[in-house]
């Protein structure tokens, strides 16, 4: 299934970590809530699966998610630069706004 968010296409929503990609990309966690994902947080990494299994604002994510159940997207950036994927994070959280992860 895809979704679009911040207008990139990305892999999901999924229920399980195992189903995103091990490959270089961005996550993005989402909060189910009345059939419906509200964007969370979004991020890049050179291993998405191990990301997100291990990542340290999972804690924010509980919080922002009480009510409702994690979800998991992912986009596969092959062929891009680290830099180019970071932008592309950098967009959708302009966009966005998600609450977990903001500097």
């Amino acid at each position: 299934m895809t979704i679009e968010i911040g207008g990139h296409t990305f892999s999901g929503w999924w229920i399980y970590i195992k189903t995103l990609s091990k490959m270089a990309g961005l996550y993005a966690i989402g909060c189910e809530k009345n059939k419906k994902v509200k964007l969370i947080d979004v991020g890049e990494s050179g291993n998405i699966q191990e990301r997100v299994k291990d990542h340290d604002r999972k804690d924010c994510w509980e919080d922002e998610c009480k009510d409702g159940k994690i979800r998991y997207a992912h986009l596969v950036t092959p062929g891009k630069t680290k830099s180019e994927s970071e932008g592309i994070e950098k967009e959708i959280r302009d966009k966005e706004d998600p609450p977990c992860g903001k500097e």
